[in-house]
């Protein structure tokens, strides 16, 4: 019998059907892999500033560097202010918080001298702030007082604790963040942040329970219990008023409310460092991503499409910026209603 030769039309038919699937998914191929990537190097980003916060700790008596950024940490009546020039804080009174001893990652607010190449420096005092980037006197509405975005975050990193160990501007940013924007990392709440959400309602490792809402919940590096648990910096992609925070309350965590937006990034994770040097890529379970698409809020968090009864991406996110899940002064520590478990 003779070989069949050439193509019948079921071949020719096939093959250009193939070939069609293929253009028509090469793009999101395309851009998986790229998001992929991406991911890949916001995660060696990470790994970077971990690593020179413990450098930064390892040199200066185990403290660590302050995760909040520094626009946040003026106190009037015990909330944060940024009328820094009319109230500035004395050390030693109730509106002096502990942690401007600790200077921060990212300087924001500092003086700014914009005629000058960020990588210079900016002189400033880093406790005490009178002009915003257009001269006028500080204020709580810090966004519309830039006059460059970028540029103004570029002076904000070279004054930063990290700008000694890491003069590159790219490892302060993911490339899948928002344009225009150099800072696109928070510092986590739990170590060394800034704590506005009252007594009681927060981490609490403060020297007494009556302080806790005036002191940061870590600020010693060896105070750090289960290190390889605890986030440092968060990925979240575009600028942020102060860290990333959790209001560990029962009532929150039994309600599933978040205080600060989730940071659904990569593909519905996000990636985290971790106080041991190492870094995550969680990929959320759901109630984050439901939380971010219903544009819920503290507010709204009883609302249909807020509400959640066993919210594991929340607690998640407790435990590592916390060290555990509706705070460290339950006793018997908090437990989610059965079915639902904190693992």
């Amino acid at each position: 019998m003779n070989a069949r030769k050439g193509f019948t039309k079921i071949d020719v038919f096939v093959t250009a059907l193939c070939l069609v699937i293929l253009a028509v998914n090469l793009p999101v191929l395309s851009a998986g892999g790229k998001n992929h990537a991406k991911t890949d190097v916001c995660r060696a980003n990470l790994i970077q500033l971990t690593a020179a916060w413990n450098l930064y700790a390892d040199e200066n008596s185990d403290k660590i560097p302050g995760t909040y950024l520094s626009k946040c940490v003026c106190l009037s009546g015990g909330y944060p202010n940024m009328n820094c020039a009319t109230n500035p804080p004395t050390p030693g009174s109730p509106d002096y918080i502990y942690h401007h001893s600790f200077p921060s990652w990212v300087q924001h607010p500092h003086q700014w001298d914009t005629t000058t190449d960020p990588s210079a420096g900016s002189k400033s005092e880093p406790h005490y702030y009178n002009k915003l980037p257009d001269g006028t006197a500080n204020s709580w509405d810090f966004e519309s007082h830039y006059l460059n975005k970028e540029n103004d975050d570029k002076h904000a990193i070279a004054c930063g604790t990290l700008w000694k160990y890491i003069k590159d501007y790219k490892i302060y940013r993911c490339p899948a963040g928002d344009k225009g924007i150099a800072v696109t990392y928070a510092g986590s709440d739990g170590l060394n942040g800034i704590q506005n959400s009252g007594p009681g309602n927060w981490c609490s490792e403060a020297p007494s329970p009556s302080d806790s809402w005036r002191y940061p919940s870590i600020y010693i590096r060896s105070q750090i219990k289960k290190a390889a648990e605890r986030i440092v910096f968060i990925d979240i992609g575009k600028r942020t008023g102060c860290s990333w925070n959790v209001q560990n309350t029962v009532s929150n965590m039994t309600q599933g409310c978040w205080s600060s937006t989730p940071p659904v990034r990569h593909n519905n994770g996000a990636t985290f460092s971790f106080a041991d040097g190492h870094t995550e890529y969680h990929k959320w379970v759901g109630p984050a991503i439901t939380w971010v698409k219903n544009n819920c809020t503290l507010s709204t968090c009883s609302n249909p499409g807020c509400y959640s009864t066993c919210n594991e991406d929340l607690f998640y996110m407790a435990k590592g910026v916390c060290g555990s899940v509706g705070g460290m002064s339950q006793n018997p520590p908090w437990q989610p209603t059965p079915p639902c478990t904190l693992e």
